[in-house]
């Protein structure tokens, strides 16, 4: 979409989505839901952003710039009423999601990321928005060209941004959850402390900040949910990884779109100040691999409840890109057992594999999520990975939070 076939309204509100896409991943930005109102249609929200259990509903509004250069004293009062436009449409959509739920009529939507696919293929990614959509906060992005420095009145269900504080927070933060965790962080803690307009790297500063002195008093072993901007190597690393779940031409983990999302979600949802220590394993792990031809890998836990396997290999150690899979199946499973025989704490995992060909720079990588019951493995079976990979105490990652000040 572009302004020369769109209002001004409509192309920002298409770029703010695309920013949403681009910095960080399609996959967990998903477009309006259109639903029908008598003989005509309605959009529910400018768009959402969703990453597991986690959702916010996305408002965008504009000024034109030609118009909006010109308002001058009155720039205040513009702003305020066009956040208070978003924040009622922000409410109607609440409204319009519980009321489809009790009718038995989900709203759905889209994510970005199935926009290329063919219509059949693509009403199979609609996801539809349970009753606790409702609860989401609003994020409401504004575009006035006088928006900068204005203190507007605090609005405890909503996150107003500039763009440009739009893409600087997903920039910072790397990640779809991080974002809407943020904005569940601030606006649980003081919704009245919002900096001006233009100015959210101040309240990101402070979160930062808070963190700090909770793993100063948290020991040794604590660490904080945020340490700062997001470092572009990790940044790049993760969100490869999220990338390359969606590919036609690799091996698919999943039979459904809910399996997908739980994939993606897992890798998306890793907290911003762990993300740099799981790039650094997979750097040390391609580093062994490339160095000794042998495969290499590590365990993570998340959170206390969710365990990343992380592997690399050559294709040629393998055969075949199914019996890989098969084996980073087996590994996963194995970890399972070990975590659940050392904490008596039954966890889900998630597999992670790259193949890379000996003397070609191409690259293959598969997936398998694993949940519920813990099955035993064969004992031939777990030996050969407990010989190849031994037994593990996991390294925990990704501490609670604390609240900003």
């Amino acid at each position: 979409m572009s302004p020369l076939n769109a209002s001004h309204g409509e192309w920002l509100e298409d770029t703010v989505r695309r920013l949403g896409a681009d910095l960080g991943v399609p996959d967990f930005v998903y477009l309006p839901a259109v639903v029908a109102k008598g003989r005509a249609t309605r959009e529910v929200g400018d768009g959402f952003l969703i990453s597991g259990q986690k959702g916010a509903i996305l408002q965008v509004k504009s000024r034109d710039a030609k118009a909006g250069i010109n308002d001058g004293p009155e720039t205040l009062h513009v702003l305020e009423k066009m956040v208070d436009d978003a924040a009622r449409q922000a409410q109607g959509s609440r409204r319009e999601i519980e009321r489809r739920w009790d009718l038995g009529t989900p709203v759905s939507t889209l994510p970005f990321r199935a926009l290329s696919l063919p219509a059949p293929r693509r009403d199979q990614y609609l996801l539809k928005l349970t009753r606790d959509a409702a609860t989401w906060p609003s994020i409401i992005v504004v575009d006035h060209p006088l928006a900068g420095g204005h203190c507007l009145k605090a609005r405890p269900d909503a996150l107003v941004l500039t763009l440009s504080d739009w893409r600087d927070l997903h920039r910072a933060l790397s990640s779809t959850a991080a974002f809407i965790t943020y904005a569940e962080r601030v606006l649980g803690a003081d919704p009245a402390a919002c900096p001006p307009l233009g100015c959210e790297s101040l309240r990101f500063k402070a979160v930062v900040e808070a963190d700090r002195k909770w793993v100063t008093a948290g020991g040794p072993t604590a660490r904080p949910w945020v340490a700062g901007p997001a470092e572009p190597t990790s940044v790049g690393l993760i969100n490869e990884l999220i990338a390359h779940v969606w590919e036609d031409d690799s091996p698919v983990p999943w039979t459904k779109a809910s399996d997908y999302r739980r994939i993606v979600a897992v890798l998306d949802g890793v907290p911003p100040g762990a993300r740099d220590d799981l790039a650094q394993g997979i750097l040390r792990a391609r580093a062994r691999l490339t160095e000794h031809g042998q495969q290499a890998g590590w365990t993570s836990l998340l959170n206390d409840e969710q365990l990343i396997v992380y592997s690399c290999d050559f294709l040629e150690n393998h055969g075949s890109p199914g019996g890989y899979l098969a084996w980073i199946a087996t590994v996963t499973q194995c970890r399972r057992e070990q975590w659940a025989e050392q904490s008596g704490l039954s966890v889900s995992a998630l597999g992670v594999g790259l193949l890379l060909r000996k003397g070609s720079p191409s690259t293959l990588y598969c997936y398998c999520y694993l949940d519920g019951d813990v099955p035993r493995l064969a004992p031939e079976l777990r030996a050969e990975v407990e010989r190849v990979r031994g037994s593990f105490t996991p390294r925990r990652r990704g501490p609670r939070h604390s609240d900003p000040d």
